[in-house]
């Protein structure tokens, strides 16, 4: 893949970082110039229309995917963003010391969200998730955020709390919770915008595309180092 300049991508400010730090989520506008996005995404529908990529029929999920795997045989410069520049500005951002996934299939991946498809409400399994637009050609696909929502436990605990996790997903999750108690944020997709949010702790979702071309985004996942949660069940595994 053609070389991308370190140097055209968008540093993390200590504003920004003031900003995630305070509301648990940040958009970077023009995190990534145009012409890199549009050089990217030709490469990218490119092989979307020469090879199979995963479909995701996962609840009431629709989209295909392209899993860290083939991202790394496939697009090189992406995964230099993933492993050397992005994780960069995460270390700058966040409290904690972040690191990459050790499972490349979780890690990073490319979704794929054609007209009717979308992405169920859910919480990521890592801390952090960074979502960059490489499209905007299209109506509906919106994310909707509820930042810091969750009241997460951790993963290091016992059978009575993990219980409890449940117990208390399902109240956050529930219509007047979601009214009453918490700040929603809607993101429309730009090319070249970056956002990045608590995943864990996050409830978010991929509104359906309406119309238009194909939805094209790059997921990238950071956690804590030595960190360890099941991935057996990740969609980015599924075929």
């Amino acid at each position: 893949m053609k070389e991308i300049s370190y140097n055209l991508l968008k540093n993390i400010e200590n504003a920004e970082r003031e900003i995630f730090l305070k509301r648990g989520y940040l958009i970077i506008n023009n995190f990534m110039p145009q012409e890199s996005i549009e050089y990217i995404l030709k490469q990218i529908i490119s092989f979307k229309n020469s090879n199979p990529t995963i479909k995701v029929r996962w609840k009431h999920s629709i989209f295909n995917t392209i899993n860290g795997a083939n991202i790394d045989d496939n697009f090189h410069e992406l995964s230099k963003i993933y492993d050397e520049y992005l994780i960069k500005e995460i270390l700058n951002l966040y409290s904690a010391k972040m690191t990459t996934l050790e499972d490349r299939s979780v890690g990073i991946s490319v979704n794929l969200t054609d007209k009717g498809g979308k992405f169920q409400p859910h919480y990521d399994r890592n801390i952090i998730t960074a979502v960059l637009y490489l499209n905007d050609n299209y109506k509906g696909g919106e994310m909707v955020l509820y930042p810091r929502i969750r009241w997460w436990l951790g993963r290091q605990v016992s059978q009575h709390l993990r219980l409890t996790q449940i117990v208390l997903d399902r109240i956050v999750r529930s219509k007047w919770y979601l009214a009453l108690f918490t700040d929603k944020i809607k993101v429309k997709p730009k090319a070249g915008d970056l956002l990045v949010f608590e995943g864990v702790r996050t409830l978010h979702t991929v509104l359906p595309v309406k119309s238009g071309e194909v939805r094209v985004s790059v997921q990238f996942a950071y956690d804590l180092e030595n960190a360890s949660f099941d991935t057996s069940d990740y969609y980015g595994k599924s075929t």
